[in-house]
């Protein structure tokens, strides 16, 4: 059975159709450079991308933080919760303070 392989805008126009709203998780695991990801996706209309993750450096963080506000993308913060085998609790994911009200405001 053949299965319909929307592109990543084609998809985003699906959620925003149903009231949703989209955000890239793992940019980190794309292997393309974050201005590069972040142009296209705000090219295909996607609202927001994880910026902080588990997986993160302190410097990716603040590099996608920093390039979303530049293009007018959301953040969101994920815990990445699967299980309780890995030792984290889900929605616990530590998130610098430091100008999260502005971040938040801006959204």
């Amino acid at each position: 059975v053949e299965r319909p392989k929307p592109s990543l805008a084609e998809a985003t126009a699906l959620v925003h159709a149903a009231g949703g709203i989209t955000s890239l998780a793992h940019p980190r695991y794309y292997g393309v450079d974050y201005e590069t990801l972040i142009q296209h996706l705000k090219a295909s209309n996607v609202d927001a991308i994880e910026a902080f993750h588990r997986s993160h450096s302190d410097d990716d963080r603040h590099r996608l933080w920093k390039l979303a506000e530049a293009y007018g993308l959301g953040v969101t913060v994920g815990s990445d919760f699967h299980s309780f085998n890995g030792g984290h609790r889900p929605g616990h994911m530590p998130v610098v303070i430091n100008g999260l009200p502005e971040l938040i405001s801006s959204a």
